[in-house]
């Protein structure tokens, strides 16, 4: 079997109505001090009501993988049918977690039934309490296994799924945030941003700001949210009041104003140092940050810290009409 690249999303965490992951630095911290554990992740007491008479069953698929791996134990073994054409498939964590502050190491690998196939290998941001494995769904299209690099600061998600009977990465990029079961989500980019140095010309402090993304099912693709700019007139005409001329009050000036697809506008402002931004959400009418909702965009929660740009991968953004 050969791996193909093809990027797509907009996917949320099976048997959950609404996931929402930490920002980056408690993503890191909950993650990466997880305890080891002793057995592998539990087996299901029974196989998903989506097997079929054409599948091999969990139980052989899963010894398949261990058979073909050798060392190592299983973990996360996640045996459902991807990509939605009656035959289940598996993929799985096989490894250790050798250190007690440390990342998963091993290999992510795949089986069909047929073959077992180790597709990547490395260290991992994995959590060997997740009772539920790192599984995700694009409402009634395909699912998919989603693993996280490991990196001292940073995190990147890599999302597999089956097409045409092989497994493929479909997407890689940021950190997996929050997904909802709309097929919306978020990713968390890491930046240098938060402060400017000018006695040597350039950008400190490490952000982690979410980027918005949706699935296409025309295309099986994904599409980011990209913004478009608003002036500050357009702004109050949006949110209802004149946030533009409050901030400035307090001493800041305004940068970049976006507006994206999904009701999200992101407000940049600075006062030649210190960099930061508020983001207000139509839909809850309301400021949003990585602590949830507030009314007033003083709050520290009503923003990441750094700058926003239009698109974070403007190769894959749609803008919404002027």
């Amino acid at each position: 079997m050969k791996t193909v690249i093809v990027i797509l999303m907009g996917l949320y965490l099976v048997g959950s109505k609404y996931v929402e992951r930490a920002t980056m630095p408690e993503t890191l911290s909950s993650v990466g001090t997880a305890q080891p554990a002793a057995e592998p992740a539990a087996e299901p007491a029974a196989e998903p009501s989506g097997a079929v008479s054409l599948s091999v069953g969990y139980d052989v698929m899963r010894e398949m993988i261990s058979d073909a791996a050798g060392d190592g134990d299983v973990y996360f073994p996640q045996y459902d049918d991807f990509d939605h054409d009656g035959d289940n498939e598996m993929f799985a964590m096989v490894g250790s977690f050798p250190y007690e502050d440390g990342p998963f190491e091993g290999a992510l690998w795949f089986t069909d039934g047929i073959d077992a196939v180790e597709l990547t290998d490395g260290e991992y941001y994995l959590d060997p309490d997740a009772e539920d494995g790192y599984v995700a769904e694009v409402k009634g299209y395909r699912k998919y296994y989603y693993i996280n690099d490991y990196y001292v600061s940073d995190c990147v998600s890599h999302l597999w799924s089956v097409v045409d009977d092989e497994p493929r990465e479909m997407f890689s990029g940021g950190a997996l945030w929050k997904c909802t079961p709309e097929g919306d989500m978020a990713f968390t980019f890491g930046m240098y941003d938060m402060m400017y140095d000018a006695e040597f010309d350039y950008f400190i402090g490490h952000t982690y700001k979410p980027y918005y993304f949706y699935y296409d099912p025309k295309s099986d693709s994904i599409h980011e949210y990209g913004g478009i700019e608003l002036t500050e007139k357009e702004l109050a005409k949006e949110i209802g009041e004149d946030v533009a001329a409050e901030i400035k009050a307090g001493g800041f000036e305004i940068g970049s104003i976006y507006k994206r697809g999904n009701g999200i506008i992101n407000i940049n402002y600075n006062n030649g140092v210190d960099y930061h931004n508020a983001n207000y959400n139509l839909n809850e009418k309301a400021f949003e940050g990585d602590s949830g909702l507030t009314d007033n965009w003083k709050d520290s929660e009503s923003g990441f810290g750094g700058t926003y740009e239009a698109a974070i991968m403007p190769w894959l953004a749609t803008y919404p009409e002027d």
